[in-house]
């Protein structure tokens, strides 16, 4: 006889993943002009496709080799970093859409560029910030010549777009049609507008609503280290593994942002200001807002 099969039904009787991909260093290893990474990338203790893996050095996508059965992946650069700083980050993804992410720096001694901003060394973060501007990827300020960029001044909400934008690489002119809805735009020059558009368009910022019923843009407003988490995530890549943090100040952090700072501090996104304090409800400082944008986006 003839059996016909209408169709399969698969039941599932546990929940959907939600651990993301576990990376690890294991080792480094210098052979003259070349240093090599191994790393670690599973999931549940085995390998992933090297589809969901990728590997970026200085922010540019970099050639490795990754083994699926062992998950020892293996990346190969140059052993004298070109700048201050030599960032690799390598990602992974597994199919329920969880994603992780690890960096490896290592210091380099490369003379910096000749307008280097001349602030940068008062930041706890110099090391940081010098790699940044020699990417070209800090704003600065000038003055008779001179560049700076004002490491631990309070950073404004538009200056946090403005380094979104910047460390994403975005054309805001490609949003120069968006619609703002913010009634206190009034002073902003047209660069600003772009980056506001931009953001905007791209689901980063909302706006404050008055109580009175408008929308506020609130460009030279300051951010919590908490909001700034949530803004960020925004432009972050979906799907980051999730421990609930652990700071000693959870209790400070606000609902609405918990789920961002905690993602990022499983993430080594985040690490706080010491002590196991996250200080949620301070406020970001410019050289905070770099590391994080460098921890997270490069």
């Amino acid at each position: 006889g003839t059996l016909l099969i209408d169709h399969f039904v698969q039941h599932w009787t546990s929940s959907a993943d939600e651990t993301a991909p576990d990376i690890r260093l294991l080792e480094t290893l210098e052979d003259g002009d070349t240093v090599t990474h191994r790393v670690s990338v599973t999931d549940g203790g085995r390998g992933i496709s090297s589809s969901r893996v990728s590997v970026s050095a200085d922010g540019s996508l970099h050639p490795f080799s990754y083994n699926e059965t062992t998950g020892i992946l293996q990346v190969t650069l140059p052993a004298a970093p070109l700048s201050a700083l030599s960032v690799v980050s390598v990602t992974a993804g597994d199919s329920f859409g969880n994603y992780s992410r690890f960096q490896i720096k290592r210091d380099g001694e490369a003379v910096p560029r000749a307008d280097a901003a001349a602030d940068l060394d008062t930041s706890w973060g110099a090391r940081t910030l010098r790699y940044l501007d020699d990417m070209g990827l800090l704003i600065c300020a000038e003055l008779e010549g001179v560049r700076y960029f004002e490491p631990g001044r309070v950073t404004t909400r538009l200056e946090i777009f403005e380094m979104l934008m910047l460390f994403k690489g975005v054309d805001t002119s490609l949003y120069a049609d968006t619609v703002l809805p913010f009634s206190d735009l009034e002073g902003l020059s047209e660069s600003q507008l772009a980056t506001a558009k931009a953001a905007y368009a791209l689901g980063y910022v909302s706006g404050e609503l008055q109580p009175d019923g408008r929308l506020l843009l609130n460009a030279n407003g300051s951010l919590t280290r908490a909001t700034f988490c949530v803004i960020a995530s925004a432009a972050a890549p979906q799907g980051l593994g999730f421990v609930p943090a652990q700071f000693t100040d959870n209790a400070d952090i606000p609902g609405y942002a918990f789920n961002a700072m905690s993602r990022f501090a499983a993430n080594g996104l985040i690490s706080g200001i010491g002590g196991g304090i996250a200080a949620p409800q301070q406020t970001i400082t410019r050289d905070q807002v770099a590391q994080i944008l460098l921890n997270l986006l490069l």
